[in-house]
């Protein structure tokens, strides 16, 4: 039943599966009620579907290196267009090499000024 899911259906109920288990825990503890079969169901249905998904990797010839190297930029693609849609921009620091050049940058273009009002007032 499983392995007729396309990959990213099987990714979509990993995510679920997952979510539901954050909220089994949370009602654990805040002390409501629950059931505790669904702690054990939920995990062997992640490691079910991951299992799957990574059995389909490797008829792919896909190593575990590019494996997560891929779920690594899938979820860093995904935080980039939730932070574009929310209109927020994040700016690297600038580096020590990428201000002493703007410093040097700036330094030439004084000298250069003072070059060309020194010829000026000659």
């Amino acid at each position: 039943d499983l392995r007729k899911l396309s990959d990213e259906e099987i990714a979509r109920k990993a995510e679920e599966v997952k979510v539901e288990l954050i909220k089994l825990d949370m009602k654990k503890a805040s002390r409501q009620e629950f059931q505790a079969h669904l702690f054990k169901e939920n995990r062997r249905l992640v490691a079910r579907l991951l299992t799957i998904k990574r059995e389909r990797e490797i008829e792919q010839g896909i190593s575990r290196r590019e494996s997560l190297r891929q779920a690594k930029r899938e979820e860093l693609a995904k935080y980039k267009a939730a932070l574009k849609e929310a209109n927020v921009v994040i700016q690297r620091p600038k580096s020590k090499k990428l201000r002493w050049r703007k410093r040097t940058e700036a330094r030439e273009e004084m000298a250069a000024k003072e070059r060309m009002e020194a010829r000026a007032s000659e």
